[in-house]
């Protein structure tokens, strides 16, 4: 198939989100054979034949239909792609001697430090542990970007104060990234955004055992014994939950197997790319008519 993206400025992509969800579909779908051709405007893709035309789902279906009218021998559609995961673990632990790590010697958290995260709650339940000797020596690493400046972060560092054991991590290069993931003992994820963050799946796609906050996304990406959820705004849950992972080594690990079974099965770039790939070619087979596809968490 002849495919066109539009809003799309070019790979590699400059931001995270959509552009970068488009970018793993379109490398796999050319070696799949496929040509594909990345536009950032419209009126570019409207002068040329494509087999498909594919719209970012923040393009109206009207706006689509009028197009559609314009291009009768073209197939349009409009995708919301999710997030996909592709990881690799890293055997190599060299990156973690910086941070004075070692394998399985601590509990990782990543994402925006902002106060939707979640992670003052996270340092609470950590220091109560603490407290309470109950944390085996866990070291509790959090990555993530904050500004001096900013109030969250600032009652961050001051509520984590004291604790050599709670340490800050500014976002890294993938290479480090990859080896702090690789060799956590768990990950938890306590975001209140209803969408699942990257960073969870990411989790899941290295092994790890999950701890999450149980909103609606989490809880069914997690489903399936694949990971373990702590009640909304229940800072004791998240608490009771840590230390049962911490205890249960051999849990922690069955739970991180189906964790990484499960996004190589439902999460996988692969998976999705063929999906996408049979919507095409059931709207080749209904042109004239705008085909929505929002792939959420259902593949």
């Amino acid at each position: 198939m002849k495919i066109a993206f539009l809003g799309q400025k070019g790979i590699p992509a400059k931001s995270n989100g959509v552009e970068k969800h488009m970018e793993e579909v379109a490398i796999r779908l050319t070696k799949k054979g496929h040509e594909v051709f990345l536009f950032p405007p419209l009126l570019r893709a409207l002068f040329q034949n494509f087999d498909v035309i594919h719209f970012p789902f923040s393009f109206s279906k009207t706006f689509i239909f009028f197009i559609s009218i314009f291009k009768r021998k073209t197939a349009c559609i409009r995708i919301k792609i999710p997030q996909g995961v592709d990881v690799s673990y890293d055997e190599n632990s060299e990156y973690l001697k910086k941070f004075n790590l070692q394998k399985g010697s601590y509990i990782l958290s990543s994402g925006r430090l902002n106060k939707k995260s979640g992670i003052h709650n996270l340092i609470l339940a950590f220091k109560n542990l603490e407290d309470k000797h109950l944390s085996r020596e866990k070291k509790l690493i959090i990555i993530g970007n904050g500004s001096s400046k900013d109030e969250y972060f600032k009652e961050l560092k001051d509520c984590a104060r004291g604790r050599e054991n709670i340490i800050f991590v500014a976002d890294q290069t993938d290479e480090i990234s990859r080896q702090l993931f690789s060799h956590a003992y768990c990950f938890v994820e306590s975001s209140e955004s209803e969408k699942t963050p990257f960073a969870l799946l990411e989790a899941m796609g290295y092994g790890k055992a999950v701890l999450s906050r149980g909103t609606k996304k989490n809880i069914e990406a997690l489903r399936d014994e694949a990971g373990l959820i702590f009640r909304l705004d229940n800072a004791h849950d998240l608490e009771e939950k840590l230390v049962f992972l911490i205890n249960n080594p051999v849990i922690a690990k069955k739970i991180g197997e189906k964790a990484m079974f499960k996004a190589k099965m439902e999460f996988s770039w692969e998976k999705i790319t063929n999906q996408i790939e049979t919507a095409y070619e059931d709207a080749i087979l209904q042109k004239g008519k705008v085909l929505n596809k929002s792939y959420e968490r259902n593949i």
